[in-house]
């Protein structure tokens, strides 16, 4: 459910997105466009291996902070939080 459509099927609030229960939930936060960093703490994680390929099965990775704003690997970093 997006920002402002309504109550979920759940009966949430407004606005609020509802998933099913994640067996592992990963937090990853303020990138600022370094993948090498990104890499190596999704690979620390279990989540992706030596060839950035998604590993971690049912996890669920959230990210938070920036993603893109210093760097020059920005590109990177969001291709792999996007593979």
């Amino acid at each position: 459910v997006g920002a402002g459509a309504g109550a979920g099927a759940g009966g949430g609030a407004p606005g609020m997105a509802e998933y099913p229960a994640a067996d592992r939930v990963l937090a990853i936060g303020d990138v600022h466009g370094d993948a090498a960093q990104l890499r190596a703490a999704l690979k620390m994680a279990r989540v992706v291996d030596d060839k950035d390929n998604w590993v971690g099965g049912s996890a669920v990775l959230v990210q938070v902070g920036d993603i893109l704003d210093r760097g020059d690997t920005e590109l990177s970093a969001l291709d792999l939080l996007f593979k």
